[in-house]
């Protein structure tokens, strides 16, 4: 059998306009994402969107949900001590 291990970060995130609570928690690879940082929330966060447009591969989830989930605020967190390492919060207004 496999071994169980704790990742050692999570990416805990809001992207539902109408709700002030963090509604969403992922792990974070750090091979596939980068080291913990606001340019890294950033790139994730743009990736992220650009998937869930029009002829992205989660187009299926913006139909289903009527708008286009957009990450307003992000956090990184280490999951051993629960010490914020990175943060972002988007900007008021944002062309996309």
């Amino acid at each position: 059998m496999g071994r169980i291990t704790t990742p050692t970060y999570r990416l805990e995130f809001n992207d539902n306009p109408w709700r002030l609570a963090w509604n969403a928690k992922e792990t974070w690879d750090c091979r596939k994402y980068g080291r913990p940082s606001t340019a890294s929330i950033e790139r994730f966060r743009v990736a992220r969107h650009k998937s869930l447009e029009i002829g992205g591969v989660n187009e299926h989830i913006s139909k289903s949900l009527g708008y286009i989930p957009y990450i307003t605020h992000a956090r990184i967190i280490r999951q051993s001590t629960g010490e914020t390492v990175a943060e972002f919060t988007a900007p008021a207004f944002e062309l996309v």
